[in-house]
This record gives C-alpha cells, structure tokens and sequence, in this order.
C-alpha cells in the first residue's frame, strides 16, 4: 500500500475489516446455530439482552441440604418437591445461581429458558435466535475494538477505494446489462419516432388528398359540362392540363386523387359523360401512371391499378393485365380475373377455366356480374368450357351461370355431365334440372334415390317433387321405410304429398313406423302443414 496516506491506510483496514468479520459473522451465525449448540451458549455468555427471552432455575428439593445458599436465596415454591428460582434476564445471573448448588447435586438442577414467559426447548430457542439474527432483530456483539475503530473511521471524509468505472467494466453480466438498457432505449427512441413519422405521414396525405379533391371538383365539371366530346377530343394534354393547376402536374398523390374522381364520376354518368370522363383520362397521360402501379411490391398497389384498368376500359392493357390471373395473393388474382373478363375480348371463358385455385362465392358473385353484363350485351359467351375445367369450383360455377342465366340449350351437356360428375357438381346440376323442369334427366335421377349421400339424396328428391312420374312414386313408397334420417323423411314425404295426395293416404297412414305416421299428420294438417 506504499503511497497511500494513513487516513487511506485506515479506511482501507477498516472496510476488510468489516467485510470480513462483520457482515460474514451474522450471516454465519444465522447457518451454524441451526447445528452448534455450544455457539449458542457461548452467545447467551456475553450477557446480551435478547428480546423475549428468561431464565428460571429449577431444583429438585429433595436433595437440596436445609442450609444450602439456593434454599435460603429462593422462597417461592410452585410445586410440592420442586423449587424454582426467581425468572432471571441475563443468562450470566442464571448461571451464576446454578453455581451456588452443591456439586453433587448440580444434576438434579436446570436452567429452563422462558420465550415470552413459556417454557421453551433448546430446538425452539435455536429457531427463534435464528429467526432474530436472520431478520436483522438482534446482532451478536463482536469481539475486539470494532466500536472504537468505526468511530475512527467516521471523522475519515469517504473516498472510494476502487475506480467504479473500471469496476463496472470489469463485470461481464454489468456490461450485458448495460448493453441490453442501451439497446432498450436506442430502440424504444427509434419506434416511437418511426410512429411518429407514419403517423404525421399518414396524417399529411388526408390533408393534402382532401385539398386535391377540391382542386379536382371545378376543372372536370368544366370540362364535362362546358365543352362537347368533340371539342374535347380536338384538346391537347397541354390544353387540359391548363385547367388543373400546374404545379400539381407532376405529383403523384394528385393523380391519384385525380384517377380516383374520375372513376367515382365514371360510375354515376351515362352516355357522353362517361366517353369524356375516359377521354380526360387518356388525354392526362394517367394510363402511364396507373400502368406504373402494376410494377409495385405491394398488393393493394397492383390490386388499384387493376381496378383503374378495369373501370376505364383499358384494353390494350390485356396481355399485362393476364400474367396476374394466377397471381398467389388473393386480392391481386380476383381483381386480374375480373378486369381481364371485362377487357379482353376471349369468350371462351379460358381465363376461368385454368383456375388453379378455388373460387370462392364472393368471386362467383363477381365474375357473374361480369358475365351477365356481357351477355345483355350480346355477347355469346361460352359457358359450356367452364364443364371440363380441371378445377371442381369452376365446374359448379359453370352450372350455377346456367341456371342464374337461364341457359336453357346446355341442359342436354348437363344431361352428359351428370353419371360421372362428383357429388357437390351432381347437387348443381340437380338445381338446374328442377329450375327448368327438365324431364329428360329422370333416369339419373332415380338412380341416385339409392344413395346414401344424404345432400344428394334429398337434391333428388326435389327434383322428383317436381318431375317425378308413376314410377318415382313407386320408387320412393319403396324407399321410405328404409329410411331413418329425418331430413329425408320429410322430403321424401313431402315430394309424395305434392305427387300423388291419395297414394300417401292409402300408403303410408297404415305404416308401421310411428315417425312416419306423425310426420304423415303433420303435413296434412291444414294448420301446421307449412310449419
């Protein structure tokens, strides 16, 4: 320790000191008193006050000598035999006493400890110096000129014996920890202004979108109420463009903004209104801008180019628009599917028909629409194609559009479909023979009355409700007593009751299974027949 001064040296002898005689005594007397129980005399011996605890002697008396100093010192008898000292607070003044009985007779003598006034075993006072000393209630008195040495220490103004920043370096779980919290906060600094950023962003594209759609309102009434389709196709983009302020020309949020009101203007005008509103839209350069959107990474993009493409007729945009109908996100495909139906000018239908994936009810639905419109438009769209698509859903759509369409002349290729189509497509093609009431069919019909499909099973029911003959009345008096389910109960009973009304009374009102009897009464009950 050469070069550091006394009062240094002092501190220093003082800190190990404590560091290695105080601290680790108490600690160590809380572990070895569970196990030594002469540590715990030897505690009790320095005469401590130790909350709670007593001593009290006890004497056999019977062999106790009349003169003996701890007759004459003690008087109070609590039992007949026995003699008792006085309750004693220091274990010093017990033992003491103890040495005043006669040697041979120390045996029949004891010091009995009192916690709290009750008497106590050693293994209770162990736990319960152990439970002081742990708790920090009572601390064992240190040997040695400990007192004198901290007040010494006390008039030592404090200076640290270690440099705390090499300490903490040198700590490898410091630096981990250290480490972590910085990297906490550079990234809690970071989400909350990235946050920050997108929100004031998103925040600024409201403002500036609202302020565009009000700058868009009075040029495109101008130009759609003001000029003749003529007139506006003798226009320049120069000439347009002068209606719109300039210095938006080249900003892509106004397009948009722009593209957007003119779709919305589109779908609410007729006639001329809508060629201007399409003839602005090429004028204004804005197919480039929505054919720039095809390009981006991200799906909703792409998916609003499609949709610009679709509603302003952009039909050179086909073979772009046709790598995207088997696109793997969702939203991208549909739309493609739908806008290639509505640009293109294919009527086989081939963009459906080599769907790989299924489709859902809400592109049928959409698909349906296109379909339709074209066919009001005169267009002879062949439906038939969708029948030998690789894909079931395909299939069942085909023969929803028939039946949605009235398709009268391709019920005899449905006819052709039926023995080996699949389940769900035999169900379709069933609605489509009960909606037009096609009697050709009712071979395939019967045939599957022996089915064990339930779905099926009731589909051609139906049908026969409708076009059954004689012999599908047969077929189904047969049938019923075979069955059990309930749902091909009723409509088995129902077809027969829309059938033949006498039949089922002089059939069915003798039968032996009693559910048959009860349904039976149901459906010819006035009251409750349509319940």
């Amino acid at each position: 320790m050469t070069g550091f001064t006394k009062r240094q040296k002092l501190f220093a002898f003082l800190f190990l000191h404590q560091l290695l005689f105080s601290l680790p005594f108490g600690i160590s007397q809380a572990q070895v008193l569970h196990q030594d129980w002469a540590q715990v005399d030897s505690l009790l011996l320095t005469g401590q006050d130790i909350p709670g605890l007593e001593f009290v002697i006890v004497a056999d008396s019977l062999f106790l000598p009349a003169d003996s100093t701890i007759v004459r010192f003690h008087k109070d008898i609590a039992q007949p035999g026995r003699w008792y000292s006085d309750t004693l607070g220091s274990y010093v003044e017990a033992k003491a006493l103890e040495q005043h009985i006669p040697t041979e007779m120390r045996d029949r003598a004891s010091i009995v400890y009192l916690l709290f006034e009750k008497e106590s075993n050693p293994e209770a006072l162990l736990e319960y110096l152990d439970n002081l000393i742990r708790n920090e209630l009572f601390a064992p008195s240190v040997a040695g000129d400990g007192g004198a040495l901290m007040l010494l220490a006390n008039r030592t103004a404090f200076k640290p014996f270690y440099q705390i920043r090499l300490r903490i370096l040198s700590d490898l779980k410091m630096i981990v920890l250290l480490f972590s919290l910085i990297l906490f906060f550079l990234a809690s600094v970071f989400l909350v202004g990235f946050m920050f950023f997108v929100k004031s962003k998103k925040r600024r594209t409201e403002v500036m979108t609202q302020r565009f759609k009000s700058l868009c309102y009075e040029p495109l009434s101008n130009l759609l109420f003001e000029y003749e389709l003529d007139e506006l196709k003798e226009f320049s983009a120069q000439k347009i463009w002068e209606f719109f302020p300039n210095a938006q020309a080249g900003n892509h949020l106004f397009k948009d903004v722009m593209i957007q009101e003119i779709i919305s203007l589109n779908k609410n005008m007729k006639g001329d209104f809508k060629s201007k509103l399409k003839l602005i839209y090429r004028k204004l350069n804005l197919v480039d801008h929505s054919f720039k959107k095809l390009e981006s990474s991200q799906w909703d993009i792409v998916t609003t180019g499609l949709v610009e493409i679709n509603e302003m007729d952009v039909l050179e945009a086909a073979p772009i628009v046709q790598k995207f109908t088997h696109h793997e996100n969702f939203h991208i495909r549909s739309q493609a599917v739908a806008t290639y139906l509505n640009i293109s000018n294919d009527m086989t239908l081939q963009v459906l028909v080599h769907q790989t994936f299924p489709l859902s009810r809400w592109q049928q639905m959409t698909y349906f629409r296109i379909i339709r419109f074209l066919t009001n438009q005169g267009t002879k769209v062949q439906v038939e194609r969708l029948f030998d698509s690789y894909n079931e859903s395909v299939r069942i759509f085909g023969y929803r559009i028939v039946r949605y369409l009235g398709l009268v002349d391709r019920l005899e290729i449905l006819k052709e479909k039926y023995p080996n189509a699949s389940r769900d497509e035999k169900i379709e093609i069933l609605k489509c023979f009960d909606v037009f009431s096609f009697t050709d069919a009712i071979e395939y019909v019967h045939q599957d009355i022996y089915t064990e499909d339930k779905d099926l099973y009731v589909a051609a029911v139906k049908v026969l409700q409708n076009i059954g003959t004689v012999i599908s009345q047969t077929i189904l008096i047969e049938r019923i007593e075979h069955l059990v389910d309930f749902d091909c109960l009723k409509a088995t009973l129902e077809a027969l009751k829309a059938m033949n009304p006498v039949l089922v009374e002089k059939e069915l009102e003798s039968s032996l299974k009693e559910e048959i009897r009860q349904m039976l009464a149901h459906l010819q009950d006035p009251i409750l027949c349509d319940v």
